[in-house]
């Protein structure tokens, strides 16, 4: 049998929901035909036939006391599949958006997301994002291609509590790139303080692969279309692994930056506070 029978025919074993019940039972441990037949739902008999053909491919195996458990095989094939039923829950999305700047290691990972909701209502995502900040205790990891001017205080006061912001986008503090809006100069003055001390610390990117905001507690990620623009529609969670996921994920980024030296970022942003309070904005 090749490569391209094998693989048919493992997908056609997990077409069946009863069967990736089985798997996800004894993922948790190994498990008797009776108990197993009653947590699935089904019949004896239809277990068996379901355990046979899971054991004819390898995915499970008895032993010696009539237990059923997963092989090691088995173990694997189950750590895979949450990603495809996750992009597959999301057809729609995953249709609409690329993940082409994401590196492989994390795709293979993103099954890690199955428990985050997705919000395609952009005000609703905005109020998500705003409780990250908020409820931010330790540190705040972002990816911003545009920045949300409304955010600013809630950035401000994360900072005043202590927080270590570490922030991946468009070029800093320059009138060209940065909407026009009202300065409130403690905020700022406040951020410039952390700029100073280093807890809040900035990278210029010109190409953004994914939108994200990552507290310690919870994390909202949306991912580009296909002319790599952003709907600002994407997942958010409190999942420990998927934050870490997430965490993980802006760690990559962070380490393929040019992060802006502290004196420089300092005047930057002095400058462009300056410059806004002179016109009036």
């Amino acid at each position: 049998m090749d490569s391209l029978d094998q693989i048919t025919g493992l997908y056609f074993e997990l077409s069946n929901p009863d069967r990736l019940k089985i798997l996800g039972s004894l993922k948790k441990a190994p498990r008797r035909l009776t108990e197993l037949s009653e947590q699935v739902g089904v019949t004896h008999q239809q277990c068996v036939r379901h355990l046979k053909r899971l054991t004819d491919i390898h995915l499970v195996e008895r032993n010696g006391d009539g237990l059923y458990r997963l092989s090691s095989y088995g173990v694997l094939v189950h750590q895979l599949t949450p990603g495809l039923v996750f992009v597959t829950d999301h057809t729609e999305y995953f249709n609409q958006h690329t993940l082409t700047g994401v590196p492989v290691e994390f795709i293979s990972r993103i099954g890690v997301l199955s428990q985050s909701t997705l919000f395609d209502n952009v005000m609703e995502a905005l109020s998500e994002i705003e409780t990250i900040v908020k409820h931010s205790e330790k540190k705040l990891n972002v990816i911003i291609n545009k920045r949300t001017h409304s955010l600013r205080p809630s950035v401000a006061n994360a900072v005043r509590r202590g927080v270590h912001i570490k922030s991946i986008s468009i070029t800093s503090y320059t009138p060209n790139f940065d909407v026009k809006r009202e300065v409130n100069r403690r905020d700022e003055e406040d951020i410039i303080e952390a700029e100073r001390q280093e807890t809040v610390q900035v990278a210029d990117q010109t190409d953004f692969p994914v939108y994200l905001y990552q507290s310690e507690k919870a994390a909202f990620i949306a991912f580009p279309l296909h002319d790599a623009s952003f709907d600002y529609t994407g997942f958010y969670t409190k999942d420990s692994n998927a934050v870490k996921f997430c965490s993980d994920l802006f760690d990559y980024y962070w380490s393929q930056t040019n992060i802006i030296p502290t004196h420089e970022l300092v005047d930057r942003h002095t400058k462009y506070v300056n410059l806004l309070d002179e016109k009036g904005n």
